[in-house]
């Protein structure tokens, strides 16, 4: 179980596992592949990693879609959203401030301002 976590850079967290608490009991688990659902990890303060956003349902007004990525290196970051085999950019700073995350549910609700899903995404 995981009992803390915190933001490691754009793309991973740091998760501190119950009963893994010094250097001998993290040893035996060198070489592991260890996992997390996104929906267990405790409430991460500060900026979410981006890849924790990749696959989440999408759903607005006019549409749905599923978030297939993201584009980290435009200055605002960007959510590459893929609706119907299209794709368009969605900036992260817009789902942080107006969107409706249930992360339980795997669910982005957002109203989307008109003509967004028609711009290209250039990724």
């Amino acid at each position: 179980m995981v009992e803390t976590c915190s933001v490691r850079d754009r793309d991973s967290v740091i998760a501190g596992f119950e009963g893994i608490d010094t250097v001998e009991s993290a040893e035996k688990l060198r070489g592991e592949e260890l996992s997390v659902l996104r929906r267990d990890l405790p409430r991460i303060p500060g900026m979410l990693p981006v890849a924790l956003f990749t696959g989440l349902r999408v759903v607005w007004k006019q549409g749905e879609g599923t978030v297939a990525g993201a584009d980290k290196d435009a200055a605002n970051t960007l959510l590459r959203i893929d609706s119907g085999g299209r794709e368009f950019p969605l900036p992260l700073a817009m789902v942080l401030s107006e969107g409706r995350i249930d992360w339980e549910r795997n669910l982005l609700e957002i109203d989307l301002p008109e003509g967004l899903t028609d711009l290209e995404g250039g990724f």
